[in-house]
């Protein structure tokens, strides 16, 4: 059984996101990166693009072949792609993400992982949590991922690059407060207005 590293990237003005799962099948490379890209799409079709801003864009699908033993890096294959969020308000900043949480059987640490979405429109918050519309919208893209991968035959695990195993996903969640990723914003140049003193 063949394990992959997946990475879904894309834009928002002036700055780059990405976000990185892991599973396992017997599926080729390529098979398994076109598998990422369509289960992607039907997130997007899904509802995500209603919930995202136009001047976000998902433009890359890539995967790659790990090494089990070092989790080291064997092939990869990239796909372009054009997916563009659809709703009318802004984006949140750049640095608010939100997070889909990856629960295995295992109750330690090694069994849970993560992986944050590019920010959302700003119509999705309410009293600062996302609204209910917008998690149940998630809720039904994010299935739709997952299914797709599912039925394409990958295994979607939580790795643990320290002890390299890997855990089957027994769920997923995803919840109503915006977490902040720092490292999303370094690129961005701000402009500074001086204030007298």
């Amino acid at each position: 059984m063949a394990l992959f590293r997946h990475v879904i990237s894309g834009t928002t003005p002036g700055e780059q996101w990405s976000f990185t799962l892991h599973s396992e099948g017997t599926l080729s490379v390529g098979d398994a990166n076109t598998a990422l890209a369509a289960a992607i799409t039907a997130a997007y079709s899904g509802g995500f693009s209603t919930i995202t801003a136009p001047d976000v864009d998902t433009t890359l699908a890539s995967t790659a072949t790990i090494d089990p033993e070092t989790d080291g890096q064997i092939t990869r294959v990239e796909s372009v792609l054009a997916l563009t969020g659809a709703a009318e308000e802004e984006m949140l900043p750049f640095q608010c993400a939100t997070v889909i949480t990856l629960i295995t059987a295992s109750a330690t640490r090694h069994g849970r992982g993560r992986f944050y979405l590019p920010p959302l429109a700003v119509s999705t918050l309410a009293s600062g949590r996302l609204t209910s519309a917008a998690t149940s919208n998630l809720d039904t893209a994010f299935t739709a991922f997952f299914d797709e991968l599912a039925t394409a035959g990958l295994t979607v695990v939580v790795r643990n690059r320290t002890g390299h195993v890997s855990t089957p996903i027994t769920e997923a969640r995803v919840g109503d407060v915006v977490d902040t990723q720092r490292r999303r914003r370094n690129k961005l140049q701000e402009a500074y207005t001086v204030i007298t003193v």
